[in-house]
């Protein structure tokens, strides 16, 4: 593999996805087309989704929201058995009636839908922040193993290594950043808890691979480093094989059967796993093998 052989290479991506990506954070922000704070959802469904059904049915719930004076701030879509939810966020509800709503998408159902038998049915309900709390108490916990991990590096792995962890750790999080905001994936409310992850594994990853280069440099003065860090970039690949896989796997099985906001938190997870493997991977011996010759 000789990462450290084509550093240069890496760390000109890096930087070029990084610049991106800052642009793309400066002009555009993160995407946040789905409001997850208090507010409303209304969804509307049709028990076939056969012909034009899905299509009629999203265009005369989009009517009636705009004669109704209902601002959107969000919008989703879930495969259910047979046919097909659309599902609106709302900061308000004020004008919203779901018997006639449903009325409404009925009767266009009744004349545009090229299939005949469609049932419309909608729904209004409030959603909530009380998971707020959770999500924000797991990325304490994250953030807080992810210190204590940088902690540790101190002790054990002495400055190249711990520097080593906290320079990645930081650049992890600048490529996490960089990357949503590219690929446009909507943020909120995973995002900071996808971030947190993105952090902790990059920590995690640099100080197994710190601890086993000052191991072996340890023993044997004249060790090469390339050949280390290939050595200790085959096993971690082992790991965010495994880890990749079973987060796609979350994320197809989300889009198959689950909620649109299972799958945004599953291509975050993702997104978070490859920028923290690959600036672990790539970072841990660059820096490392600069930082123990100072």
């Amino acid at each position: 593999m000789k990462l450290l052989n084509n550093r240069k290479i890496f760390l000109i991506a890096g930087l070029v996805v990084v610049l991106f990506g800052m642009l793309f954070l400066g002009i555009f922000g993160l995407n946040k087309t789905v409001d997850y704070k208090d507010s409303y959802e209304i969804k509307v469904s049709v028990d076939q989704n056969v012909k034009n059904s899905s299509e009629v049915l999203s265009s005369a719930a989009e009517k009636y929201f705009s004669d109704n004076g209902i601002k959107l701030v969000g919008f989703g879509t879930q495969k259910i058995e047979g046919g097909e939810s659309f599902i609106y966020k709302a900061k308000s509800i004020d004008g919203i009636d779901a018997v006639a709503l449903k009325n409404y998408v009925q009767a266009a159902l009744d004349e545009k839908a090229e299939a005949t038998g469609i049932v419309a049915s909608a729904e209004v309900y409030k959603t909530s922040v009380s998971s707020d709390s959770g999500v924000f108490k797991s990325i304490l916990a994250i953030c807080i193993a992810a210190v204590v991990i940088m902690v540790l590096a101190m002790f054990i792995v002495k400055f190249a290594g711990a520097f080593t962890v906290i320079f990645n750790s930081v650049i992890a999080a600048l490529i996490f950043v960089s990357l949503v905001a590219i690929v446009r994936v909507p943020a909120q409310p995973f995002f900071y808890f996808a971030l947190a992850i993105a952090v902790l594994f990059s920590a995690v990853l640099s100080f197994t691979s710190v601890y086993k280069y000052r191991r072996e440099i340890k023993a044997d003065s004249k060790a090469d480093l390339v050949k280390i860090s290939d050595e200790t970039t085959k096993m971690s690949l082992k790991l965010i094989c495994v880890l990749l896989c079973a987060a796609v796997l979350f994320t197809l099985v989300a889009a198959i059967f689950g909620s649109v906001y299972f799958i945004f938190a599953g291509l975050l997870t993702v997104i978070a796993l490859i920028s923290a493997s690959c600036v672990s991977l790539i970072g841990s011996p660059f820096f490392f093998n600069a930082l123990r010759k100072k």
